[in-house]
């Protein structure tokens, strides 16, 4: 079994309102952009299935912590309620987190990989 420190997370989303959705996306991605652990935060749309997908990972739990407590989560996701939902969670790595359901959406929880070519 491979362990690692950092966490990666994937957000799969139900869009509501596409426009506000994207500009929600930006100001999100502009903010995690200032903060010192946030290795990665990739926000993605299928233009098919109007289904949306954030991707981010993080070096430690505290550099999580960190931007859970930052304004992604204070100050920005309050003011675009309504342009979408979170539909499911996974959770790669995270050893000692709560284990319950993030964001109000059903979260699987992966832990440590069992195999893996990472560094």
């Amino acid at each position: 079994m491979s362990t690692r420190n950092w966490i990666t997370v994937i957000v799969r989303w139900d869009v509501t309102d596409p426009q506000g959705f994207a500009a929600m996306a930006e100001e999100m991605a502009t903010a995690s952009r200032r903060e010192p652990g946030t290795h990665l935060y990739d926000w993605y749309v299928d233009v098919v299935t109007g289904q949306g997908l954030l991707l981010e990972s993080y070096p430690s739990h505290d550099a999580l912590m960190a931007h859970v407590n930052g304004p992604v989560f204070t100050e920005i996701a309050p003011r675009h309620r309504g342009v979408g939902r979170p539909a499911a969670v996974e959770v790669f790595g995270g050893e000692g987190m709560d284990r319950t359901d993030l964001l109000k959406a059903p979260t699987t929880w992966w832990g440590e990989p069992i195999a893996a070519v990472t560094d």
